[in-house]
């Protein structure tokens, strides 16, 4: 034998002992028929190096139980399925969950991605074990940097799995099948077009630059901004759908995006509704029905977000996006005196009704409102009442705004001569869910079309808009300005009227609170004289004292005090930068400050020149009435007979 052939034979020996090893210790490298493979367990693991993290709590929190909750998932799932290896035809096959997946025979080392693409689920790899196999995924919208790790090992009957994947197949068969007989009552629905019956009102988004006609189910959120804002159902409290301001083109991109999400292919496929460049609505099978809508307005794209298994509410927000307009707000049913607001909220499952301690607050601060200094003033002639908290705060969602209250004269003069003198009295704007100055100013400032959230000013002055009235008379009013409805109403109170304002964005919650406010208590108050009605709101302030006297400042930053007599005629011809009421001895000391007063009778006779400080009631020797008081600048305490100073000052 030539040395060569002996090299030869020698190096093929070596080869074959290698191969019979490699065989030997890889048991893959062996396989010459299919081969089954069951599943063993599932766990969490770092993505990076494929360990078993520690520390999951600290990093996901209240989430580590929705990783555990999906980790039992894949368990469940696993244990009723098997794989299948082939090395004639080179390929594994994943039964799982009644449906199949594969993939190329796994290399030596490293993994091999399963063709999951038609399924719609997480990226999913098979890599050899030893004489099993670790089949991984990863996470669905949480977990970053963790797999789902699950092991598979060798199994000579999977007959039992076999028979559930196939039962779990033809189950999954006969949904899909009813789930097209199901399409074809949807798509009749689709092509009916959008959910317009029924009553909707326009409301005022944040930002203050678009509207939209909502349904009675919808009212903003607990926390509604800009330029993202929810609605709710004030019934479930559950949100319905997302509104989204963007800047001009960026709309047309998140539009694309979402609807790129929506049509993305899974187990099962997915069913386009409806495609139109500004519109999409799809379905899947045992899932909530999704859509997204694009609508510009001044300036602004604003898209539409909803998700629900109620397929009438998909078509009325399909209706809510083609409503979104510029257009004003505008008179509706629900804010007509005879629309039963209250109703409709009960129909929906909630009883409105103020407590019995709520009226008689109620009451109590009106009979103060009606009392002749309160009538006469024009500071704190408003008293503010939150009807929510009247009723076990149910009223948050539903939009209803607090009670603004004052007198009137009782005369045909309409509700909206008083608005001015309501937004004037009532400095902040009226409380609305979500419409806050910063936002509307950042807009309007043109700030949000360059993106520069810098610019956002705390606290902005922001020029009214015109009031804008439906109807004017003089027992109720109703218009809007701004975001906001407007509504007053009068009630017969004595001589005046009783006059209340109600400020919100939802009509509904506007006309249900208008009626509450209608079933609370008037209370009798006594008649005023002539001259009261005469002067209503001549002064600033005003307050009693002595016996039907008064004592008023007549400007509004002024200082100095006119006391009036029973008749509303000046006491003294005179104003006071100081007053102090002594009802003992029915008289009052004044001056121009504390320190130089003198001392008046209240039927106006000047009883101490204003020489005196420190004047103080007592009495003297048999309970006769005395004034002790000293000379301005003085130390020493001198006592007055109070007859006395009241025969002297009558000239006896």
């Amino acid at each position: 034998m030539k040395p060569i052939h002996a090299v030869i034979g020698l190096c093929l020996a070596i080869a074959l002992a290698g191969l019979a090893y490699w065989q030997l210790r890889d048991p893959w490298n062996a396989m010459n028929a299919p081969q089954a493979f069951v599943f063993k367990h599932a766990q969490i693991l770092r993505a990076e190096d494929r360990s078993v993290p520690t520390d999951l709590e600290e990093e996901f929190g209240f989430l580590l139980d929705v990783l555990y909750e999906m980790q039992r998932a894949v368990a469940d799932a696993g244990a009723e399925g098997y794989l299948l290896a082939d090395p004639d035809k080179g390929v594994v096959t994943l039964h799982l969950s009644g449906v199949e997946a594969t993939a190329p025979f796994p290399p030596v080392e490293g993994f091999v991605d399963f063709d999951v693409t038609a399924l719609g689920v997480p990226p999913t790899r098979i890599s050899r074990n030893g004489a099993g196999a670790i089949i991984e995924s990863d996470f669905d919208g949480i977990g970053d940097g963790l797999v789902i790790s699950m092991d598979f090992v060798p199994a000579a009957d999977v007959s039992t799995q076999m028979a559930r994947q196939s039962a779990l197949a033809e189950e999954h068969a006969a949904r899909i099948a009813a789930w097209q007989d199901e399409l074809v009552r949807v798509r009749a629905q689709i092509a009916a077009g959008p959910e317009t019956s029924g009553d909707r009102w326009r409301h005022v988004l944040p930002g203050w630059r678009a509207t939209v006609l909502l349904p009675d189910w919808a009212s903003f959120g607990y926390s509604p901004d800009f330029p993202r804002t929810e609605f709710l159902d004030p019934v479930d409290e559950q949100r319905k759908f997302i509104t989204y301001a963007a800047m001009p083109g960026n709309g047309q991109e998140i539009f694309a995006a979402e609807r790129e999400q929506m049509l993305a292919p899974s187990r099962d496929g997915v069913e386009v509704l409806l495609d139109q460049p500004d519109a999409t609505i799809a379905a899947r099978i045992d899932a909530p029905y999704t859509g997204v809508f694009l609508t510009a307005v001044e300036g602004i794209d604003y898209i539409i977000f909803v998700r629900t298994p109620d397929l009438t509410m998909i078509r009325e927000v399909w209706a809510v996006a083609e409503s979104l307009s510029d257009a004003p707000l505008a008179m509706n049913a629900a804010l007509s005196s005879d629309f039963d607001a209250l109703g409709r909220i009960r129909e929906r499952g909630t009883l409105l009704e103020v407590s019995e301690e709520f009226q008689d607050r109620f009451a109590e601060a009106v009979a103060k409102q009606f009392a002749a200094d309160a009538l006469i003033s024009r500071l704190h002639q408003f008293t503010k009442h939150r009807l929510d908290e009247g009723t076990g705060d149910v009223f948050d969602l539903w939009g209803l705004s607090d009670l603004i209250c004052t007198v009137a004269a009782d005369d045909d003069a309409p509700l909206s001569t008083l608005h001015e003198a309501f937004m004037r009295d009532d400095a902040q704007t009226p409380d609305a869910a979500g419409f806050t100055e910063e936002h509307a100013e950042f807009v309007r400032s043109g700030a949000f079309l360059t993106g520069d959230q810098g610019t956002m000013a705390l606290f902005p002055k922001i020029p009214r808009s015109e009031a804008q009235w439906f109807e004017d008379g003089p027992m109720r009013t109703v218009g809007s300005e701004g975001p906001l409805y407007y509504l007053y109403l009068a009630r017969p109170v004595g001589q005046f009227r009783q006059v209340c304002r109600l400020a919100g964005e939802n009509a509904l919650g506007v006309r249900a609170a208008e009626q509450i406010a209608m079933t609370l208590p008037v209370p009798d108050v006594a008649e005023q004289p002539d001259w009261v009605v005469r002067d209503m709101r001549r002064y600033w302030i005003a307050s009693d004292f002595g016996s039907g006297l008064y004592q008023v400042l007549t400007e509004d930053n002024g200082e100095e005090k006119v006391v009036l007599d029973s008749e509303g005629e000046r006491l003294i011809d005179r104003e006071f930068g100081y007053t102090w009421d002594l009802p003992e001895i029915e008289a009052f000391e004044a001056g121009s400050s504390s320190e130089s007063v003198g001392l008046w009778s209240y039927d106006g006779l000047q009883l101490l020149p204003e020489e005196f400080s420190d004047i103080s009631e007592r009495k003297g020797e048999g309970g006769q009435p005395l004034v002790r008081t000293r000379r301005e600048g003085g130390d020493e305490w001198q006592d007055f007979s109070v007859e006395e100073l009241r025969r002297k000052a009558g000239g006896e």
